[in-house]
């Protein structure tokens, strides 16, 4: 997938780069939704998964870069691979070249949280992928990320998390933060304990909202669709109710982690889609 033309925000301008495409199994991404709903809405293949794309936007605010999100990165074991079904890995600096950005251009990384889909992508090895750019995350997720009993602990970038903070690259926050001028992160919980949004405010009230996996696909709008992998569904429907009614209400875009057609919608008041940006396909 090549990168979108920017979303233009004024002050800020926003690109989707393709950080991997992977298959889950549609009955764990759609959890108690009834299966003949979700699979008109998302259609799965005969295997019952489906397609989807770890998206990665780049943000320029000013003279400052960023991230929301690092893809799979290059470093999967055969056992996370198959777990996500991995068919392609990411292609991220290809995309950054794409648009003459480097990695060592990035001043920083915003993790919405630490699995692999999410956060692989911010080492290039054992090295950091983006060596100048500080990772900003919610410290009760790097709570998480190192916590053995954690039933998601085997796609966790707990290492990766590691190797980061001792070289002095991470940013642990609780609660809400600024990342810069323009960018504001905000605790939500759900998906995962640490899990956090990014709020990029632009000119004139325009604006973008990054729920990470509180928000997988366009599907999963309405507040009661979560997935069974959310390891706090209520906590999830809670988010979504408070941070969609005001994204519907302030005519914020909404972008959306996974999905392989749509990267980012304008909500009506009822909380559907009355704009969408669809995915360019490679």
């Amino acid at each position: 997938m090549k990168p979108l033309e920017a979303l233009d925000l004024g002050v800020v301008r926003l690109y989707w780069l393709d950080g991997g495409g992977f298959r889950l199994d549609g009955g764990s991404l759609f959890g108690p939704v009834p299966r003949p709903r979700w699979i008109t809405a998302y259609p799965p293949a005969d295997d019952n998964t489906v397609p989807l794309t770890a998206h990665v936007v780049l943000v320029e605010d000013g003279s400052t870069w960023g991230l929301l999100d690092s893809g799979f990165g290059h470093h999967l074991s055969e056992r996370q691979r198959r777990f996500y079904s991995l068919e392609r890995e990411a292609p991220l600096e290809q995309g950054l070249a794409e648009l003459g950005i480097s990695a060592t251009r990035l001043d920083w990384v915003v993790l919405s949280h630490l699995h692999l889909d999410h956060a692989g992508g911010v080492l290039d090895g054992s090295s950091p992928a983006f060596p100048n750019a500080q990772v900003w995350v919610q410290q009760l997720e790097a709570n998480e990320a190192r916590d053995q009993t954690n039933r998601a602990h085997g796609v966790y970038a707990g290492d990766a998390f590691d190797r980061l903070q001792a070289l002095g690259l991470v940013h642990q926050v609780d609660g809400q933060a600024d990342v810069s001028s323009h960018v504001q992160v905000h605790l939500t919980g759900g998906h995962s304990r640490g899990h956090q949004a990014t709020h990029v405010q632009g000119d004139a009230g325009a604006a973008l909202l990054y729920m990470g996996d509180l928000l997988v696909t366009s599907a999963h709008l309405p507040p009661a669709w979560v997935s069974a992998l959310d390891d706090f569904p209520l906590d999830t429907i809670r988010a979504k109710r408070e941070w969609l009614g005001r994204a519907a209400r302030e005519r914020w875009w909404v972008a959306f982690s996974h999905d392989v057609r749509v990267t980012a919608a304008l909500l009506d008041a009822e909380g559907k889609p009355r704009a969408l940006r669809h995915a360019r396909s490679a």
